[in-house]
């Protein structure tokens, strides 16, 4: 059992690091859009719904693809369906660059989430093949804070740039490095096998097998409807808050995109607090539902205070809460009892699919349509989301993070 928790350092934090690179690599492709809004919508003539549709189109092939990505990682390997899947990323954002349209720019943006998606599915398995379950939630903590560190990057760079254009090809050289990396550098898990359960040493699942178990999971399912709260309101905070601090509150683009960043910052330090809060309270309903009620607080109304150090403040406190989600939740699988880095690949596939499903569908085809372009409505409707998040937490079985939980 001493053995169990004792990983090859040195080759599991390379692992770490490839997979952290192209989680950031794929997100800050997406989020370059958010401060470009104006400049894309003007240049294409879109309006709300299909600047949102566009933004959160990444969304569609995770939805798709997800259930079954991680029931195929669990088959063939993470190593060689997520690669698969971030070349395919590469390729749409060297195609973004010659899209002059808006069906281009969605098609574009549907290929950039291939691997945006196979990546999402299989974190419980990645982190869960190298680290013992008591540390899961911690190390999959600092592997998601790529998410938020690329969304950054975008928002804080993208508008210093000369043009859309340009951000684009810069976006295409993050994630072909991001791919040649993976290839060269990403390993399945510790050589040997280290010590794992006599059934974690059968052979591997078949897809039906993986999908089937983690089906069964209360846990899975909760998880899987809180993501999709989370992402619809997350798109909906990310993809206008620039644009309305600029055209509501008049501020510059650069300056929009700066305030705008502090929601991503604050994301960094959310997932690295979001697993010690949870060792420290024992209490996955109560982190979920604290962080739920102050990032729906702060998603309808930070927008709304004065500009300067107070919005920018309780723009990262907003951030904070919303990064703690990500790992306490897509660690969860790992974590379960009944499932395990065995099966965590479909299971991470189930939750990641409804992740997907409600970032793509709520913002887009529900809360835009009905908002009519009115930006209290838009950041209303993400704080209602929360509310929705919370009602569900309440349902997770006590010990709803198995062997991990206090």
């Amino acid at each position: 059992m001493h053995r169990q928790n004792k990983r090859p350092g040195g080759r599991g934090a390379a692992t770490m690091a490839v997979f952290f690179f192209g989680l950031l690599a794929v997100n800050y492709a997406q989020y370059q859009l958010s401060p470009l809004g104006p400049e894309i919508t003007a240049a294409l003539g879109l309006d709300a719904a299909q600047f949102s549709s566009a933004f959160s189109a990444p969304m569609i092939p995770a939805f798709l693809l997800s259930f079954f990505a991680g029931a195929l990682s669990d088959r063939w390997g993470v190593r060689r369906v997520a690669g698969v899947g971030l070349a395919v990323s590469a390729l749409g954002t060297a195609l973004r660059p010659l899209c002059g349209s808006y069906l281009g720019l969605m098609g574009s943006m549907v290929l950039l989430g291939v691997g945006m998606a196979f990546l999402n599915a299989n974190t419980a398995k990645v982190v869960g093949n190298w680290y013992p379950p008591q540390r899961a939630g911690t190390v999959a903590g600092a592997v998601l804070t790529s998410s938020p560190v690329g969304m950054t990057a975008a928002l804080a760079t993208t508008a210093l740039l000369p043009s859309a254009k340009a951000a684009y090809w810069v976006a295409f050289a993050v994630c072909a490095a991001a791919a040649l990396l993976w290839l060269l550098l990403m390993r399945e898990r510790p050589e040997g096998a280290p010590d794992a359960p006599v059934k974690e040493k059968a052979a591997p699942p078949s897809a039906g097998e993986s999908i089937a178990v983690a089906a069964r999971s209360r846990s899975v399912w909760l998880a899987g409807g809180c993501m999709a709260c989370l992402m619809g309101a997350c798109i909906l905070l990310n993809a206008f808050l620039p644009s309305a601090l600029q055209q509501v509150r008049g501020m510059a683009a650069a300056a929009a995109g700066v305030a705008a960043s502090a929601v991503t910052v604050g994301n960094i330090f959310g997932a690295l607090l979001g697993p010690v809060l949870l060792q420290k309270t024992g209490s996955l309903k109560g982190c979920l539902i604290g962080a739920g009620a102050v990032f729906g607080l702060g998603a309808a109304f930070g927008w709304l205070l004065p500009q300067g150090l107070v919005m920018g403040a309780v723009l990262f406190v907003t951030g904070v809460a919303l990064g703690m989600f990500f790992p306490l939740l897509l660690s969860l699988p790992a974590t379960l009892p009944e499932i395990g880095p065995r099966y965590a690949g479909a299971a991470g596939g189930i939750i990641a699919t409804l992740q997907m499903l409600g970032g793509f569908l709520l913002p887009t085809y529900l809360v835009a349509p009905l908002a009519g372009g009115s930006y209290p409505v838009l950041f209303g409707a993400a704080g209602g989301l929360m509310a929705l998040l919370c009602l569900l937490a309440l349902a997770f079985p006590r010990a709803a993070r198995g062997r991990s939980a206090a």
